[in-house]
């Protein structure tokens, strides 16, 4: 017996048994208190179970934030004295508008925006739909929330580890050793491939993003925050540097190569001012995890901004608007009540997908966990349900389905898929409501659930290529965010790019790297852009002529033929080898 639960199956069964017990305890909960809807305070457990205590006290802060701002909004709307087809396009619209929002909102607070635009749904489509009062539904989905997340928020979070901040810092530590060896590679007889460069500044990019989450609900970490972007501005700027330097055939000041491979970097003192960041950064962060530190002569500005994809906001917000209006408008014009399940799949389904960083990667993951969860959803109905009299047979007769979707949520194997299992089971089995004698309608709800879920997941796979689109959006940004350097005080655009342009590179480095197609040596022209920003904020009045001619470049108005003419007669070599190394990525923005 002990060779089949090794430690880790222990561990395993140990997770599953805690995600059951808050799970069948919110819902036993709401039940013994007669809530409505009661299979609504399960659910919240499935998306609050995380690695981390922290993350689980954020999701479960910003569901239920989400969810009051839902209901109400939802109750807004259905007391506003217009005709069903306007208050339609009214919830069409805030669905859309959270959907965007997802984009624009930084970590575990995008789930705020998801949760409000899922409960607006909850709320306002029975009534579109079926014409039933949504008041009562919008307060049981209150009551069930609120239920759901203090239990579940108790049981998971005292039996959840805190957040691995210091095995982050451990990691972030080793990235520093390996940006500094690379950036010693550069001036070796053998420089390093374009691959090892690809992959530490997509780790670099990645890095910024586990950060985020890594640091939830730890006053401590978010404090922090601003020293781990030091490090990795402090990166970036050091292999800039190196490339700099490589291309104008030159040596690093002496002494700098060895403090650079040094894998104790805090022994060394540093004299190159991006060696000298580093160094500061990492200080901070290993000789003091306790609490933040200032940096003596640090300059503040060199905090990456947040990472907003505006553009991809924005279409999703229509795409998910025009999904949540065409699933209203069919259930509506056929008339038929068990196409409620289908609009609120749908409208719930384009949320969901249209938040993550790579919807198609989870599209058919979604529709399988839909599916599989409607399936049995529509076994407890059927065979269950017509069984429970009182409360006490009702809290067990979803044992079985709360051991089995605990089980698979803390599989590695099975997780992704089992949230959308488990929340699919409970909205389809209604448990706690009457039995529904019609069983062609029970299967036919069931039914509507599955093809939603294909319909969005369908409608995701065949959306054009996520990866190209925003490394190329995000070019386009770069591009027009050089040409604002030169159009600003030279003081002005230093802030400006110290502010928000490093966080560019870095989302840069993790869409390229998985946009192969966009140049197989972008990794050198990504450092190149840094080095371009920096010679355009360097430049000096007089240089009035060449300013002119990258600004016209870079606005589009003089190919890029006629600027490497140009660039060969200017005064600074520097800068032309800059324009000539960005120019294999500046090429392909939109």
């Amino acid at each position: 017996m002990s060779s089949v639960l090794t430690p880790v199956r222990l561990a395993w069964l140990k997770r599953a048994a805690t995600l059951a017990a808050a799970a069948w305890l919110a819902f036993a909960i709401a039940s013994l208190l007669h809530v409505e809807h009661a299979f609504w305070a399960a659910m919240p457990t499935w998306v609050l179970a995380q690695s981390s205590r922290g993350q689980v006290i954020e999701r479960a802060l910003f569901r239920l934030l989400g969810t009051l701002i839902g209901a109400g909004v939802g109750l807004v709307i259905l007391s506003l004295p217009l005709p069903a087809d306007a208050k339609c396009v009214l919830l069409a619209l805030w669905i859309g508008a959270q959907a965007g929002l997802t984009h624009l909102m930084r970590g575990a607070s995008s789930y705020l925006a998801l949760m409000a635009g899922i409960t607006a749904g909850v709320v306002l489509i029975p009534a579109l739909v079926s014409g039933v009062d949504s008041t009562e539904i919008a307060l049981a989905r209150v009551e069930c929330t609120v239920i759901g997340v203090i239990v579940a928020s108790i049981v998971l979070a005292a039996l959840t580890p805190a957040s691995p901040i210091s095995e982050l810092y451990a990691q972030i530590d080793q990235l520093a050793q390996r940006t500094q060896q690379l950036a010693t590679a550069f001036f070796a007889s053998v420089p390093p491939k374009d691959q090892m460069l690809r992959q530490l500044l997509a780790d670099l990019g990645a890095l910024d993003a586990r950060t985020r989450l890594a640091v939830a609900g730890s006053l401590g970490g978010y404090q922090r925050m601003p020293e781990v972007d030091h490090l990795l501005v402090s990166c970036l700027d050091l292999l800039a540097a190196a490339q700099a330097l490589r291309q104008a055939g030159l040596q690093p000041p002496t002494g700098i190569l060895p403090q650079i491979a040094q894998a104790t970097l805090l022994l060394a003192p540093a004299s190159h001012p991006a060696l000298q960041r580093l160094r500061e950064a990492k200080q901070s962060l290993t000789a003091h995890p306790g609490k933040p530190q200032k940096y003596a002569g640090t300059n503040p500005l060199l905090a990456l901004a947040p990472h907003r994809e505006w553009a991809q906001a924005l279409r999703q917000a229509l795409f998910a608007a025009g999904v949540a209006f065409a699933a209203l408008a069919i259930a509506r014009i056929t008339h038929r009540p068990e196409l409620e399940l289908l609009a609120l799949g749908m409208c719930t389904f384009v949320l969901v997908l249209g938040s993550v960083p790579d919807p198609r990667a989870l599209a058919p993951k979604l529709a399988i966990g839909v599916s599989c969860g409607a399936l049995l959803g529509m076994i407890y109905r059927l065979g269950l349900q017509p069984l429970v009299h009182d409360p006490l047979t009702l809290v067990l007769s979803v044992v079985p389905f709360v051991i089995i979707g605990s089980l698979l949520r803390t599989h590695p194997r099975t997780a992704i898929p089992a949230v959308d299992i488990n929340m699919c089971f409970w909205l389809g089995s209604q448990a706690g409501q009457s039995a529904q004698p019609d069983a062609m309608r029970i299967i036919f709800e069931s039914g509507a659930l599955a093809v939603a879920a294909a319909l969005i997941a369908g409608l995701f796979l065949v959306w054009p290529t996520y990866r190209q689109r925003l490394s190329r959006e995000a070019l386009g940004t770069l591009r027009r965010d050089l040409l604002r350097i030169l159009d600003i005080p030279a003081a002005q655009a230093k802030t400006r790019w110290n502010t928000n342009q490093r966080s560019q590179i870095l989302r840069l480095a993790l869409h390229l790297a998985r946009s192969p197609a966009l140049g197989k040596h972008w990794p050198v022209a990504l450092l190149e852009c840094l080095n371009l920003a920096h010679g355009l904020i360097t430049m000096k009045p007089e240089d009035a002529a060449a300013r002119a001619r990258i600004s016209a470049y870079l606005a589009g108005d003089m190919p890029f033929s006629t600027l490497t003419q140009e660039c060969d007669r200017e005064a600074n070599p520097d800068l032309a080898r800059a324009i000539q190394g960005a120019a294999p990525l500046l090429e392909k923005a939109v």
